[in-house]
């Protein structure tokens, strides 16, 4: 009697450990975005050394990235408004993620944008959408204050660069501020062309008419950082 119960046990095991293993394997989370909403906000960046001419770009508030994918996997299919949103997908060998670069057309308008994608990994394809808020303008800097003035007006709706009346040079105090989601820690001093080395932000330094002051900002301390440009008269 025990052995025809061990025997059906030996005989049923098996079974049941592949019924397992279909269950985990239906039972595997699918694909998700990180996030359903991202903002592109328009961004400037000098095309010469005497910064008057700019070339302008969309950066995202955040990046998107999908779970459960392989490197193998790729962005197609994607849909928005007059095809102004395009998406670029990749996987960086050993990452865990797989990355959505967004990229705006220099013609889009501000506003918010439906965008339907497809991607395809193997012989299985995953659908997703996404919502995109398109700003002609770059919402990162939050305070900023030269010697003993405050500057926080002249940075609203501008796209990375402002120019600046200052009522005197010399020697100056620079301190700024980001807003919740990036880190500002340093500035630099650009003149004739020439970039200082970086200040710690609340630095002290010598200002001449025509300087443009680098304030950098990142998302986070390992990402490397961005400009935004104060170009003073």
């Amino acid at each position: 009697m025990k052995k025809n119960r061990s025997r059906k046990i030996r005989l049923l095991l098996p079974m049941v450990l592949l019924l397992m293993l279909v269950m985990a394997i239906s039972a595997q989370a699918a694909p998700k975005l990180s996030r359903s909403t991202v903002t592109l906000q328009r961004t400037a960046s000098p095309r010469n050394a005497s910064f008057t001419k700019f070339e302008y770009f969309y950066s995202p508030d955040n990046d998107v990235y999908i779970s459960s994918l392989s490197e193998s996997a790729y962005v197609t299919s994607v849909t928005s408004k007059n095809n102004w949103i395009s998406l670029e997908g990749f996987k960086y060998p050993g990452s865990s993620q797989f990355s959505v670069m967004i990229q705006a057309d220099p013609s889009i308008k501000a506003g918010t944008y439906p965008v339907t994608f497809k991607v395809k990994d193997g012989s299985k394809t995953y659908s997703f959408k996404l919502t995109v808020k398109v700003k002609k303008y770059l919402d990162v800097i939050k305070s900023l204050k030269i010697g003993n003035k405050s500057y926080n007006s002249a940075l609203a709706k501008s796209a990375g660069f402002i120019t600046l009346k200052l009522d005197k040079f010399g020697s100056q105090k620079i301190t700024y501020s980001c807003r919740k989601g990036y880190l500002g820690s340093t500035f630099t001093v650009i003149r004739n062309g020439k970039w200082s080395n970086p200040y710690k932000n609340g630095s002290t330094v010598t200002l001449k008419r025509g300087d443009v002051i680098a304030l950098d900002y990142r998302k986070s301390s390992w990402q490397k950082s961005d400009s935004f440009y104060v170009l003073v008269k």
